[in-house]
């Protein structure tokens, strides 16, 4: 080989050693570090903000079956009843006078009981508590009946008014006592949506002065329900704007000296961040500070204690160019919004910024497409894409991503539901985004959720209570990933290896901390048994557990008499991280049988037992 030739393959030896280091050395500079810090907030208790809008009952147009199990096997906690395209427990439906040639019909006497139609709406409410979830009440109209259009929209006049308050309050007397039950309803909504001709086709003002009189009628005749609504449309909130609708029906109510128990609103956005700053416009409208100090309420607290509730949201179709024209998304940006895992992304993305935003309840809009194709090709014209559902319109109600991250969502709800800090969004030094919320239960065990919207792949650690998570102060570490191929239900058990997460993913980790060592009371401090995850469940749940060292292990499932229904495991397992699946129609013919209700799982190695309590719903 020539001196030429050997001096070239030395500087191409060192230009590679150079190359690779830059790029460790950028690696390194480019970590996106998430700080994680403890919260001093008097309230840290995570919102319940898994609720869900229309079912489990589908429009009669879709091919989607009862999506009940669905909704259990996800964690829906409450369902907002409307858009089921029938006007089921719609005024619409239910008080409906016999004069044919129009609908709605409400020029007749109200309290005419012949005038009241049940059937549809009584079916409706009932599917939602033999799910066991939590009504939404919402008194007020569909945007449109498939079967019946509406000839007009909203009340005309002040008889049709008149009459609508009247046959609001037979409704809610109906279902505030819903066969003897009075503890059923916590919150009653006024209205669907304002402002806008698809819900009131006539002058703003008016609207204001029927909401005062529906909602006066309806706090005096139930006042031990929390009133409120009607669904603001947001978007022009970001900017704080003075004499926005809100604020004029705000001032009309303080000028009657009403006070609503919450204010609801509703926001199509495909940025998470816009879901915090609309939420905080509406804490400083009610606060009178702000841009809004110039209310009549402000620098008292009137109002100020007034909730706040998205109780519609979703994804938006709609985009913006340079010179503020709107128009619709490509077919292929509505196919990942609506059905792949960038939809599931943004969904988690509004969850954290609503936790962070203090916003008591949120519906997202909604629960299963009327119709739509798994398998449609974005690119094929004509192939149907379906909508904003968690579940496609299909037969087998398939699953979309965005399902699976609801279910990580409301997961932290129910087993870590004391949020802890950090900033949202979380920023790295590179300009990197990252929306991620940290919580904690009462055990001191963590979980984090991390939502990617870039384009990016984002490499991250996290410092979490002044201490950089590894394997050696968080030995237990799993990590649930939702994508297009990963329904986030199975974990991955973390080894130690760099952090990161790929666009549009959604990642779920939970830590526990090393307590290597015996505690004061002889307790082996590394026997750990985690909550089973999901909870609740329908069929089936993982449960997970930690032993020290080698031992028999018992796993059974109780019941509330304490009769055990299954043993799951009974076996000398090696020390170290363990899981497995409880199926409460399979694990054994007891537990095939299995009703919904409290069941209890007990795990002892070694002398030392630890017993938790998971919930099964059918």
């Amino acid at each position: 080989m020539s001196k030429i030739h050997k001096l070239k393959r030395i500087y191409i030896i060192i230009f590679l050693i150079f190359f690779i280091f830059q790029l460790a050395l950028n690696a390194q500079i480019n970590t996106h570090t998430i700080n994680i810090t403890a919260n001093t907030s008097t309230d840290t208790t995570l919102k319940r903000l898994s609720g869900i809008i229309s079912g489990p009952i589908q429009p009669y147009e879709s091919l989607a079956p009862d999506l009940t199990e669905r909704f259990q096997e996800i964690g829906v906690f409450s369902v907002r009843n409307n858009d089921y395209h029938n006007d089921m427990l719609g005024i619409e439906r239910i008080f409906e006078c016999p004069d044919t040639s129009v609908y709605p019909s409400w020029n007749g006497d109200p309290y005419d009981t012949s005038n009241y139609h049940w059937e549809g709406s009584d079916s409706l409410f009932q599917s939602i508590i033999d799910g066991g979830f939590e009504p939404f009440l919402r008194l007020g109209g569909e945007y449109r009946n498939i079967a019946k259009p509406h000839d007009f929209i909203g009340p005309q006049n002040p008889l049709q008014e008149n009459n609508w308050i009247i046959a609001a309050i037979h409704e809610m007397e109906r279902y505030s006592n819903w066969k003897g039950d009075k503890g059923i309803i916590e919150y009653l909504d006024i209205w669907t949506e304002f402002p806008g001709d698809h819900f009131w086709t006539r002058t703003n003002a008016s609207f204001y002065s029927f909401w005062a009189r529906a909602f006066d009628s309806l706090k005096t005749n139930f006042p031990q329900y929390k009133i409120g609504g009607p669904g603001f449309l947001s978007d022009n909130m970001v900017d704080e704007k003075s004499g926005l609708p809100v604020e004029d029906f705000l001032v009309k109510l303080y000028s009657l000296g009403l006070k609503p128990d919450w204010l609801g609103w509703h926001l199509w956005n495909n940025n998470p961040e816009a879901f915090y700053n609309v939420a905080q416009s509406y804490h400083n409208l009610l606060s009178g500070t702000g841009s809004f100090s110039h209310v009549p309420w402000a620098g008292s607290d009137y109002i100020s204690n007034v909730e706040v509730i998205c109780d519609a949201y979703g994804m938006s179709i709609y985009e913006v160019d340079s010179f503020g024209n709107l128009s619709d998304i490509s077919r292929t940006a509505r196919d990942k919004i609506y059905n792949k895992k960038e939809g599931a992304a943004l969904l988690t993305g509004y969850w954290i910024a609503l936790q962070y935003a203090d916003i008591e309840r949120s519906y997202y809009y909604r629960s299963g497409d009327v119709s739509s194709d798994p398998n449609a090709d974005p690119e094929v014209l004509g192939s149907n894409l379906g909508g904003s559902g968690l579940f496609h319109g299909d037969t087998f109600a398939t699953y979309k991503p965005k399902a699976h991250s609801f279910r990580l969502c409301s997961s932290l709800e129910n087993n870590y539901p004391h949020l802890l800090s950090t900033n949202f969004p979380s920023l790295a030094s590179d300009s990197s985004k990252l929306w991620v919320l940290g919580a904690k239960n009462n055990e001191d065990k963590y979980a984090v959720i991390i939502s990617n919207t870039s384009s990016e792949l984002i490499p991250f650690n996290i410092n979490l209570l002044g201490e950089e998570v590894s394997l050696d102060n968080f030995p237990n570490t799993n990590i649930y990933t939702v994508n297009n191929s990963k329904d986030g239900l199975t974990p991955y058990e973390w080894k130690g290896e760099a952090l990161s997460i790929f666009p549009g993913d959604v990642q779920l980790i939970t830590l526990e901390k090393n307590t290597t060592g015996i505690d004061e009371q002889g307790a082996i401090k590394n026997f750990v048994v985690e909550q089973n995850f999901p909870n609740p469940f329908n069929p089936s749940t993982n449960i997970s557990f930690t032993i020290p060292e080698a031992g028999v292990v018992k796993l059974n499932i109780y019941n509330v008499l304490g009769e055990v229904v299954s043993e799951l495991v009974s076996e000398n397992l090696e020390a170290g991280f363990h899981q497995y699946q409880f199926n409460a129609s399979t694990n054994s013919e007891a537990a095939s049988n299995l009703t919904s209700g409290i069941y209890f799982y007990s795990i002892s190695v070694n002398g030392f037992t630890e017993v938790k309590k998971m919930n099964l719903i059918k």
